[in-house]
């Protein structure tokens, strides 16, 4: 069993260093620094699982390309020895500052991720402070996902969404948008979150003793899931869900928002068995306003990927053709497990549209996405240009 060891403190204020070591005492000695990781293989309640933390005092706690690849490392490792995954989060997401090469690596690691929910693999997601695009897509696509009272969680944080979303905030709460719409608390009661926890090291080892113990939702009812994100949908928006232009084309030079994620994955398990499928996408990202965050846009986006990996487990050869604009949550969704990524030459794909790193890393921040088609291919952010 993990030792149960007080300490007053808040847990998530700690290094990832002082996190690991006061969760698993001289287990310590087996963790390793991966840039703004800490992997390590522990003995926890009588089982081996692997243990993930992000540290935010390294660049924020990012996924950058050698964040992305050694976890992609640990995942396949794990679901060859049917070994559990503990991630640990308070990170910003992929790293803005790296462009392609952030973002192929990301994508590869996104799949391994999908992989190992679609085949049953024990995965808990612990949100300790910050978890913000990206990052968030992998906390939802754990079976079992917990938050800390002092967490915040969303594809988009409060500043994006007073920014770029222009939403409209009563101005008595703008100082608890963190809070108030994407705390723990609130996430929890929006059905982002299994469970919330106290920010102490002793509750956080209960949490992951039950977990291990129980293998608390280790096997994936997509067809349940897909109807829980539907009557959520129903429920907020109190609009009847309405079928798109198009069943194979994505975006139409729009962010993609819960809405349209919602029918991409209805399509996708409906799609018969051994057929192909064809989506085009041109959306330079996902919507980024508050009415979309209060229905946990993250969980849409996951769903769209883990439906995606169903697909191909039977037998459906999903093609995407990036034709315009690409970038954001949903260019990860679709594209992380597709059978393959084309785009057609000239299409524009980053991480995130350039105002809103403006706004995230400041106007002045230059950020390389890179040189061209060589890049893309390079990077794995696509796997074939389409010259026509």
């Amino acid at each position: 069993m993990v030792h149960a060891v007080e300490d007053a403190s808040r847990f998530s204020d700690l290094t990832s260093f002082e996190q690991a070591k006061k969760l698993f005492g001289s287990q310590i000695k087996y963790f390793e620094t991966h840039g703004a990781l800490y992997i390590g293989r522990c003995q926890v309640a009588g089982k081996t699982a692997e243990v993930v933390l992000t540290d935010r005092k390294v660049h924020g706690g990012t996924f950058g390309f050698a964040e992305s690849t050694r976890l992609s490392a640990v995942l396949k490792c794990s679901r060859d020895n049917s070994t559990p995954i503990i991630l640990l989060l308070d990170s910003g997401g992929a790293r803005l500052t790296e462009g392609y090469k952030a973002l192929g690596a990301f994508r590869l690691m996104f799949a391994e991720i999908l992989k190992a929910r679609l085949e049953g693999q024990p995965m808990m997601a612990i949100v300790l402070k910050n978890c913000f695009g990206g990052a968030s897509m992998i906390a939802a696509s754990c079976g079992y996902r917990l938050a800390s009272r002092h967490a915040s969680y969303g594809m988009s944080g409060p500043k994006i969404i007073r920014g770029i979303g222009n939403s409209k905030i009563n101005p008595k709460l703008k100082p608890n948008v963190a809070t108030h719409y994407l705390g723990g608390v609130a996430r929890l009661e929006a059905g982002a979150f299994h469970d919330i926890c106290d920010d102490r090291c002793s509750a956080y080892k209960a949490k992951i003793n039950h977990f291990l113990l129980n293998n608390d939702n280790a096997k994936l009812d997509l067809s349940k899931s897909h109807v829980a994100l539907g009557n959520r949908l129903l429920g907020q928006t109190q609009k009847r869900l309405i079928e798109p232009k198009s069943k194979s084309k994505v975006g139409d030079g729009n962010p993609v928002g819960v809405r349209e994620a919602y029918s991409l994955a209805d399509n996708l398990l409906r799609f018969p068995d051994g057929g192909n499928l064809s989506i085009t996408l041109n959306s330079p990202s996902h919507i980024m306003t508050l009415s979309e965050e209060k229905l946990v846009l993250s969980d849409f986006l996951s769903h769209v990927g883990l439906c995606i990996a169903d697909a191909k487990s039977r037998d459906i050869s999903v093609e995407v053709i990036i034709d315009g604009l690409a970038g954001g949550g949903i260019y990860v969704a679709l594209c992380s497990v597709a059978s393959v990524v084309k785009a057609k030459k000239n299409s524009k794909i980053t991480l995130l549209p350039k105002t809103v790193v403006g706004e995230i890393l400041g106007a002045d921040k230059k950020v390389f996405e890179g040189g061209g088609s060589t890049d893309l291919l390079k990077s794995r952010v696509v796997d074939e240009i389409l010259n026509s």
